[in-house]
Formats: structure tokens, C-alpha cells, sequence
């Protein structure tokens, strides 16, 4: 099922009490023939009780149906994507994890 999905403006914080995690790069790369769009980050504890931790992360999207088509009231760019299906996560997690040197591997339709 395809839906729309407005484009984050990087690079963007989010800040908590113990840290923070940030977005900062937009990737498009082409996985088993489709075109997969993510975003990569990082976070970090630096403010906790316990010392400083980080890591690197990447937030899948989806697959790209169409790219940027359109943009909303803010100027915002829309792209129209295609969930991950079950058994397709666990092969894109080991990828990217690969690709991008990253611990951690979320996917946004599983955030919402």
C-alpha cells in the first residue's frame, strides 16, 4: 500500500533530558531492484548520570514509488512509499548495518 510521507529538514534534534539524537544525512540506495529511502543519524547520552554513550543509526522509510513528487503548505518535499514487508527488514537491517557502520537499524512504519 503506498503512502505519502513528507521529508524531514536536516539536520534535525531531537533533545531529552539525557541526550540527544539527530538526523543528518537523506540516502537513497537500490536494494533487490527497488530504490530504499532512509535517513542516517546519530545519539547520545551526554548528559546522563552514568557516563557518555553513542551510537549511529539509520531510519528506514521505504521504498521509493515516486520521489519528491510533490511539495506540501510548508515547501516540504512529499515522496509516495511502499512499506517494508516482514521478511525484507531482516535482509535490509544486515545491509545497512554493513553499509553504513551503524549499531542500530529502525524502520519508521514499526515507529508509528
Amino acid at each position: 500500500m503506498e503512502k505519502e510521507f513528507v521529508h524531514f529538514t536536516l539536520p534535525l534534534r531531537v533533545e531529552s533530558m539525557s541526550g540527544f539524537y539527530e538526523l543528518i544525512e537523506e540516502k537513497v540506495t537500490e536494494i533487490n531492484g527497488k530504490k530504499l529511502l532512509y535517513y542516517r543519524g546519530y545519539g547520545a547520552a551526554d548528559n546522563s548520570c552514568c557516563g557518555y554513550f553513542g551510537c549511529g543509526y539509520v531510519l528506514v522509510i521505504g521504498y521509493l514509488e515516486n520521489y519528491k513528487a510533490l511539495k506540501n503548505h510548508e515547501g516540504l518535499d512529499i515522496s509516495f512509499i511502499s512499506p517494508i514487508e516482514g521478511a525484507q527488514s531482516s535482509e535490509i537491517e544486515k545491509i545497512l548495518k554493513e553499509s553504513e557502520h551503524v549499531s542500530q537499524v529502525m524502520f519508521y512504519d514499526d515507529l508509528h
